[in-house]
């Protein structure tokens, strides 16, 4: 009980972590538009995206 009750705290920590990553870079985004797109496009957001999946799939 108390493993599966820290695994949950874990993933909530670990999405809330993601988030505030994501939100950051969009914030940097925003802020200076001189960031080439390029970079975040291909990689970034694709990955981000298999990340939230994978959790929120537990």
């Amino acid at each position: 009980m108390s493993f599966l009750k820290f695994r949950k705290n874990s993933l909530k920590r670990i999405k809330s972590l993601i988030f505030r990553v994501d939100f950051y870079l969009i914030k940097q985004i925003i802020l200076n538009k001189k960031v080439p797109q390029g970079r975040f496009r291909p990689s970034g957001n694709f990955e981000q995206q298999v990340v939230f999946s994978d959790l929120n799939n537990d």
